[in-house]
């Protein structure tokens, strides 16, 4: 079963890569979109390392498709070999299949979409309440803390967050709560300046001038939340 569970969560991931083209098209006018294809990276790997002609894979974000396709795979087999199929189980793939969707938008648009996060925050809020009947007030504190941190940086320093990742910040407190939101933040932001640095550091060691280049946050916050679900869930 833990095969099937691996081949379900490649299938999860092609699905993430096609839906990470499709949403932004009807959330987001305006903005240029890679072609939109349903396929599986992974099964035209040996093509591309053979250097067979393939017009099928947009080069720009092949590796990408891969590893969400591997990573994804991954993911759900270990979340099926500790929870089997359950109701948690499915949950954290759920919530793990989220986060790599928003990061991958962000990877690829430079956006945090609304229309994500805002019916996140109230089924996550509906969760805790009806389902799980978690301290409301641990859940409200995580979510009002994370929110006040990011929206201080984004006034302190304007440009450098949008109000997508505030938002995301809010929605990744709300899930987590407090305390444990303090290590999914140090996680996230910890991982995302140390790749930043080397990342400057090496453009800089190569000559190039780090004027006028993005870096997209919600993919540092999304990989916090994404490595806590799979350590250590809050629902457990």
């Amino acid at each position: 079963m833990i095969q099937i569970a691996i081949l379900a969560g490649v299938a999860l991931g092609c699905v993430l890569n096609w839906a990470s083209d499709l949403l932004p098209r009807y959330a987001v006018e305006g903005v240029r979109m890679t072609p939109l294809r349903f396929e599986c990276a992974l099964a035209r790997l040996p093509r591309w390392l053979l250097h067979l002609p393939d017009s099928n894979i947009p080069g720009q974000w092949y590796w990408l498709q891969v590893i969400t396709e591997t990573v994804c795979g991954v993911a759900v087999g270990l979340l099926y070999a500790r929870y089997g199929i359950s109701p948690i189980g499915v949950l954290l793939i759920v919530g793990f299949a989220y986060f790599w969707l928003v990061a991958l938008i962000d990877l690829k648009y430079q956006l945090v979409l609304n229309v994500m996060t805002y019916p996140a925050i109230l089924g996550t809020l509906a969760i805790h309440l009806f389902v799980f009947n978690s301290n409301f007030l641990q859940v409200a504190l995580g979510g009002i803390m994370a929110y006040g941190i990011f929206a201080l940086v984004s006034y302190l320093r304007p440009g450098e967050l949008g109000g997508g990742d505030t938002k995301l910040a809010a929605l990744i407190g709300l899930i987590f709560g407090f305390p444990q939101i303090l290590i999914a933040l140090l996680l996230g932001t910890g991982i995302g300046g140390v790749l930043t640095v080397l990342f400057f550091w090496r453009r800089a060691h190569v000559g190039k001038s780090k004027k006028g280049f993005f870096i997209p946050y919600a993919p540092f916050l999304c990989l916090g939340a994404m490595l806590i679900i799979l350590y250590q869930p809050p629902i457990m």
